[in-house]
């Protein structure tokens, strides 16, 4: 079976599986009670580990699937953890700018209810309804599909199952981030880090069950950042074409995609001069290709701005207005250095949870809102708090990680720098957006969750590789610092289950 055949296998088994499990969910009774999804989530998880345990006793090292059980495995866990959360979790908690199940709201709901109750975008684009229209039309599709099984049709049911597309989105990420570690030459030990990073991520539960676009706008860049890869090895039609679709996507679904169209265009650039140099016949056969990947992507991600442009003279970048220094989101009164340049230590240690009112501090609150979004829950206090000092262990390393493989980047290969590049274009895209739109909820992780798929893989190369960090007369062995990424690693993602098996 090739690689196309496995993916649409693949895609094809966590879409019917969403599905089923959230009609089998209703027609059962059990989102009504959330302990029985509770209980099936931890009989899943166990069985899991379970298979795991056995399969790996009866291999060696040697044996070239070991790691891949493992990792089938870890995959398996991450998407019993996504589609429970979004099952127990319904469309009105927990959620971001819903704003009423009428299709005239202005939230994210009432923009599905235009697709499926009156078969049209949005009239307006006032609210929510400027946002791109990629993931709401694949939300009402698959939302049409759900209720066409349990012959429902309220406003609240339609909007609900439309989260069936962002926990597909979701759960899809993993093959997809192994898929990308695979083509940075990161082998399975490395591979399974990273799994195991990318299924564990709190971020990944949230956005499993919002009815937003985030957790596919995150599927796309990642997708972006692997065919971007692949089409620097194979510069084909077949490659450019998909690299050229997922842009596209991408940025119909939000225009924020574009930002790792950065690293494509150096990617491109580079392509372009080792041709000219190379084989000067090539290059007008090169410049064909791009012209194709423009025709495709650019009318295809930017239709939708377009006619927002001509009917309401929408500019690109346009972004709603909250109230400006009104708003009781404004943190535009705090300093640059106080906002951006400095990690707030005092703000971790007064508790581990987001506070989008009264924080300021960027990369603290990156931290905290990574593990539990924008809320507080009714856990005992430890399980938290585990969990972010594991957090903050791994972020400190991953930190690490980035520069190192940057420091590093003479002579290697467009596979080895697209982590630690892309890593920066992230980071660096969301810290300006929240310093042009200085509010408690621009410093919101999921706007930025590549960044933990990106660390996934920067992890899983440094575990893979020994090698030997220098600094002055210190001179550190990530040998043995490895033991004690794995350990964290493993702490960060028992505690991170424990506490979304027990969320309220």
């Amino acid at each position: 079976m090739n690689q196309i055949k496995k993916t649409s296998v693949a895609t094809a088994v966590i879409v019917i599986t969403v599905i089923a499990s959230y009609v089998v969910a209703h027609l059962t009774g059990a989102q009504q009670s959330r302990l029985y999804i509770k209980i099936a989530m931890c009989m899943a998880l166990a069985l899991t580990a379970v298979i795991a345990s056995v399969n790996v006793r009866t291999m060696t090292c040697r044996d070239i699937h070991y790691y891949d059980v493992i990792i089938i495995a870890i995959m398996a866990a991450g998407i019993i953890m996504r589609i429970g959360y979004m099952l127990y979790t319904p469309c009105n908690i927990r959620q971001h700018d819903l704003w009423g199940f009428d299709a005239d709201a202005g939230g994210h709901a009432a923009y599905i209810l235009n697709l499926m109750q009156y078969h049209r975008l949005p009239l307006s684009n006032k609210l929510q309804f400027y946002q791109q229209p990629f993931f709401y039309i694949a939300g009402s599709l698959m939302s049409f599909v759900v209720n066409s099984i349990l012959n429902t049709s309220s406003a609240y049911e339609l909007a609900d199952a439309a989260r069936t597309a962002a926990c597909t989105a979701s759960c899809l990420m993993l093959p997809a981030s192994d898929a990308l570690c695979r083509e940075c030459g990161i082998g399975g030990r490395g591979r399974v880090i990273s799994t195991a990073l990318v299924a564990c991520s709190p971020v990944f539960y949230m956005t499993a069950g919002m009815l937003t676009p985030d957790s596919l706008s995150t599927l796309l860049m990642v997708l972006a950042v692997l065919y971007t890869i692949k089409w620097s090895n194979d510069c084909s039609w077949k490659n450019t074409v998909l690299l050229a679709v997922i842009y596209g996507l991408g940025v119909m679904t939000k225009v924020s995609v574009g930002v790792i169209a950065l690293f494509t265009a150096v990617v491109f650039v580079i392509r372009l001069v080792k041709t000219v140099k190379t084989d000067a016949k090539q290059w007008k056969m090169l410049m064909l290709r791009y012209i194709v990947f423009g025709l495709i992507s650019l009318p295809l991600g930017l239709w939708y701005s377009v006619r927002n442009y001509r009917m309401f003279g929408q500019p690109l970048g346009y972004v709603l207005d909250i109230g400006g220094s009104r708003s009781k989101l404004y943190t535009g009164d705090r300093s640059i250095a106080a906002r951006i340049f400095t990690f707030s230590i005092d703000n971790i240690m007064k508790g581990p949870y987001a506070d989008v009112f009264n924080d300021y501090n960027a990369p603290a609150y990156y931290l905290k809102s990574s593990l539990f979004g924008e809320y507080r829950y009714e856990v005992p206090a430890i399980i938290p708090a585990v969990l972010l000092f594991a957090a903050l262990f791994i972020t400190f390393i991953a930190v690490v990680a980035f520069i190192y493989q940057l420091i590093h980047l003479k002579n290697k290969s467009i596979a080895y720098y697209a982590v630690p590049v892309v890593s920066v274009l992230m980071y660096a895209s969301v810290t300006y957006f929240y310093m042009k739109y200085p509010y408690g909820c621009s410093m919101d992780y999921r706007y930025m969750g590549l960044l933990s798929v990106m660390a996934g893989a920067a992890l899983g190369r440094m575990c893979e590789n020994t090698i030997e960090i220098r600094f002055r007369n210190i001179v550190m062995n990530t040998c043995k610092l490895n033991k004690y990424i794995v350990f964290m690693l493993t702490v960060f993602c028992l505690a991170s289950v424990i506490m979304y098996v027990m969320v309220q």
